[in-house]
C-alpha cells in the first residue's frame, strides 16, 4: 500500500512540478487556445500585463503597478487602455439612420454629422440589451461600438432586425470592423500627448464629436469620449499600426501616461457612476431605472418608434418601481449582489458595482433600490455577502441619487467638460456654485441639486477627485491592526460556536482583507505584537455583538487563524474569474505558503467549478498534502479544510457550480 501512495505521490508531485505556472497564473480553468488575443497581446506581457480572461479575451488586469496606483495616475496623468476585444462596426445606406432608431432610443436624426451619443439598445419589454457609444459620420454612415460580452447576441439582433428592414426595401448594409483595434487614451495628459502624433488642432474637437484623421501616420477614427470620467479620446485605428501607435503615445508622454489594465478601468468608471453592463445594466433593466433617462431623446419621447417604446414611455409618465443610485459606506466595500435593507431591515434592492475609490479614499457603490428609498441622504444597511445573517457586515450608507452632476466649464475644452460633485452626509455639495440641469439640457444656478444619473461614457471631471491625498473617514477601519482584530473575533467565534454562518462571517472578512491589499503575514505580526504586548481580544456575542468577556492571544490561535487566511486568499486566486479586486500588487501569501496549498485549493475549485462537486474524498486531498509537504493532517482537520475552501467558493463566487 505504502509503495502506491508513494507512486501516486510522485505522480502529483510532478504533475504539480509540470504545471506550476498553470495552476497559478492560469488560474481560471480556461483552455489559452480558446481565448482571442488583441494585437497588443505580447506587448502586454513583454510589459509586465496579468493576462485574465474577459469576455473570450485573453485582457491584461494590471501592469507593474497596483491598481490604486494605476487609477491615481490616470486620474493625475494618464492611461492608455488596450480595449481591441469591443466591437467597432459601421452602418451605411440612405435609411442607415431610421433603420437604427428601431433598435435605439437616441435621436439619432438629430446628430450633427460628427457628433455622437451615449444610447441603448432595447428589447420588446424596454430592457437593455447592451449600452453603446454611436456617431453619425455622415446621414448615411453611423459608426457605433458595442461591448466585448454582448458582442455575439448584439451582431445577431441587428443582423435579425436588419433582414426584415432590408425585405421591405430599406437601403442599410453594415461593416463589422474586425480589421481594426481600439485604444482609449484617458487622462489630463491625453490631448496634449495625442497632440504630438497629429497635425490636426485637437483643441477643436469637442466631447463627443468624431474625425477621421491622420495619428502617427495611420488613419485613425477618433472620438473624444471614455469611459473614466477623466478627459480622453478612443482611438480606432489599423490593427498592423496599433502597436506602433501604443509605443508612440508611451513615448510621448514621457512615462507619464502609463499602460493601464481592465482593473483599473474598473474602478475608474465606478468613481465616474458609469455602468458596466452585466453588472448594472442588464435585460431586464430599463433606462429609465438605469437613470439613462437623459439619453431618450425629446423627439422619441413623443414619437417612440424603438422596442420597448410602450413600457420605456410608461415609466418616463408614471415613474419606475426602482431606480439606480449611488452609495458612500464605512466598513467592507459593498459588493455585487449584496443585499440593500432599510433602518427597519426590510429589503429595497441590491448591490450592483461596488469597491474601494482610491481616489476618494472611501467605499462607493450603486445599485437598485426601490422608488421612494432613492431620495439623497437616504440612510441604509447593507449585507456584504447575500447568503450571510443581517448581521454581518452591516452598515450605514448615504444613498445619493445625484451621483453626477453636469455642468459646463468655459475653461476647458471650449465648454465641454463636465464636472461633478458628489453629494456628503450633510447634504452639501463639495462643488462649488454648482448648477442644476433640467430635462431640456438648460443650466441654472442652484443649489437644489438634480435627481440624475450620468451613465456609460459620458465624461464627468472627477467627481470623486477633490483631494488625491485627503483621508479616509474610514481610515481606522481599514488599519492592519483593526482588520486583524475583527478577523481574529470571528476566527473565535467560528471556532467556539461552530456553524456555516459564523464560518462565513470570517470568511467575508478575509475576503475583505485581500480586497484591501493584506497579507497573511502583515496580519500574522499584528496579532503576535498584540500576543506580546498583552492586549486582550474582546469575544463576539451572537450576531455579532460585542460582550464584556475578554481573553489574551495565544500563539496556537494566530497560526491556525493566519492559516485559516492564506487558504481563503489562496482559494480566491483560483477562482475562474477575478470576482474580487485585490487594490495592491503585494503577493496576499508568501511562496512557501502557496506551494504548500495551492494545489489542495485548486483541485477542490475545480472540483467545485468544473464538475459541480460540493465535496471531494478526504483521501484525495491527504495524497495531495503527501505530494507536497511529506506527510497528510488528520482526516477531521483536512475535512475541516476543505470545507474552508468550499465555503469561500460560494461566497466570492455565489452563481457557481452550475449544474
Amino acid at each position: 500500500m505504502r509503495g502506491s501512495l508513494w507512486q501516486l505521490g510522485q505522480s502529483i508531485t510532478r504533475r504539480l512540478a509540470q504545471a506550476d505556472k498553470r495552476v497559478v497564473a492560469c488560474r481560471f480553468f480556461a483552455s489559452e487556445a480558446d481565448l482571442k488575443k488583441t494585437v497588443l497581446y505580447d506587448f502586454h506581457v513583454a510589459n509586465g500585463g496579468k493576462m485574465v480572461p474577459f469576455a473570450g479575451w485573453s485582457m491584461p488586469i494590471q501592469y507593474k503597478d497596483s491598481i490604486m496606483d494605476s487609477t491615481v495616475n490616470c486620474r493625475v496623468n494618464g492611461g492608455l487602455f488596450d480595449v481591441s476585444h469591443m466591437c467597432g462596426l459601421s452602418l451605411k445606406g440612405n435609411d442607415c439612420v431610421p433603420f437604427l432608431e428601431k433598435l435605439v432610443i437616441a435621436d439619432v436624426a438629430g446628430l450633427a454629422p460628427g457628433t455622437g451619443t451615449l444610447t441603448v439598445f432595447t428589447n420588446e419589454k424596454g430592457g437593455a440589451i447592451d449600452d453603446s457609444v454611436i456617431t453619425k459620420v455622415k446621414d448615411d454612415h453611423i459608426y457605433l461600438v458595442v461591448n466585448a460580452g454582448c458582442r455575439d447576441k448584439d451582431l445577431a439582433h441587428i443582423e435579425e432586425h436588419m433582414k426584415a428592414f432590408k425585405a421591405k426595401g430599406g437601403d442599410v448594409s453594415w461593416h463589422i470592423h474586425d480589421e481594426r483595434s481600439l485604444l482609449a487614451l484617458q487622462g489630463p495628459l491625453a490631448a496634449p500627448v495625442l497632440q504630438h502624433l497629429t497635425k490636426d488642432d485637437l483643441s477643436k474637437l469637442y466631447f463627443g464629436e468624431f474625425r477621421i484623421l491622420d495619428i502617427n501616420g495611420a488613419t485613425c477614427y477618433l472620438t473624444r469620449t471614455g469611459y473614466t470620467g477623466e478627459d480622453g479620446f478612443e482611438i480606432s485605428v489599423p490593427s498592423e499600426n496599433a502597436l506602433d501607435l501604443a509605443k508612440a503615445i508611451l513615448e510621448k508622454s514621457e512615462g507619464k501616461v502609463r499602460l493601464t489594465g481592465l482593473g483599473a478601468r474598473d474602478s475608474l468608471r465606478l468613481e465616474a457612476g458609469l455602468c458596466l453592463y452585466g453588472n448594472d445594466m442588464e435585460q431586464h433593466i430599463t433606462p429609465v431605472e438605469a437613470g439613462l433617462t437623459w439619453a431618450i431623446g425629446k423627439r422619441r419621447r413623443a414619437e417612440g418608434g424603438f422596442l420597448g417604446a410602450e413600457v420605456i414611455l410608461k415609466q418616463l409618465a408614471e415613474g419606475p418601481s426602482i431606480r439606480r443610485v449611488g452609495f458612500v459606506s464605512t466598513g467592507p466595500p459593498p459588493r455585487s449582489h449584496s443585499e440593500i435593507q432599510d433602518e427597519k431591515g426590510n429589503n429595497i434592492g441590491e448591490i450592483t458595482s461596488g469597491g474601494f475609490s482610491p481616489c476618494l479614499k472611501k467605499n462607493i457603490a450603486m445599485g437598485y433600490v426601490k422608488s421612494g428609498s432613492h431620495k439623497a441622504g437616504t440612510k441604509a444597511k447593507i449585507l456584504f455577502i447575500t447568503k450571510i445573517p443581517p448581521f454581518t457586515f452591516s452598515s450605514n450608507l448615504l444613498i445619493s441619487s445625484t451621483l453626477i452632476w453636469k455642468t459646463i466649464s468655459s475653461k476647458t475644452l471650449q465648454g465641454y467638460i463636465i464636472v461633478g460633485w458628489f453629494q456628503d452626509v450633510s447634504g452639501k455639495s463639495s462643488g462649488k456654485n454648482q448648477p442644476n440641469p433640467d430635462i431640456s439640457g438648460q443650466f441654472h444656478p442652484s443649489y437644489k441639486l438634480p435627481t440624475h444619473l450620468v451613465s456609460h461614457r459620458v465624461i464627468p471631471k472627477r467627481w470623486l477627485c477633490q483631494s488625491h491625498g485627503s483621508a479616509s473617514s474610514d481610515d481606522e477601519y481599514r488599519s492592519s491592526r483593526n482588520i486583524a482584530i475583527s478577523l481574529f473575533r470571528r476566527y473565535r467565534n467560528a471556532i467556539d460556536r461552530g456553524g456555516g454562518d459564523n464560518l462565513k462571517e470570517f470568511i467575508s472578512a478575509g475576503v475583505n482583507a485581500y480586497a484591501l491589499g493584506c497579507t497573511d503575514e502583515g496580519l500574522r505580526k499584528e496579532l503576535i505584537a498584540m500576543k506580546e504586548s498583552g492586549i486582550e481580544i474582546e469575544e463576539m456575542h451572537s450576531y455579532g455583538r460585542s460582550t464584556s468577556l475578554k481573553s489574551k492571544i495565544c500563539a496556537e490561535e494566530v497560526n491556525e487563524c493566519i492559516l485559516w487566511l492564506s487558504i481563503i486568499f489562496i482559494t480566491i486566486l483560483c477562482t475562474p474569474q477575478p470576482t474580487i479586486v485585490r487594490w495592491s500588487s503585494t503577493p496576499p501569501v508568501s511562496d512557501d505558503v502557496l506551494h504548500q496549498w495551492k494545489g489542495f485549493c485548486a483541485l477542490i475549485a475545480n472540483a467545485y467549478f468544473i464538475r459541480g462537486m460540493a465535496w471531494l474524498p478526504v483521501k484525495t486531498l491527504q495524497l495531495e498534502q503527501m505530494a507536497v509537504i511529506g506527510r497528510a493532517e488528520e482526516p477531521s482537520v483536512v475535512a475541516s479544510r476543505m470545507r474552508l475552501v468550499f465555503s469561500t467558493l460560494e461566497v466570492v463566487s455565489p452563481q457557481w457550480p452550475r449544474v
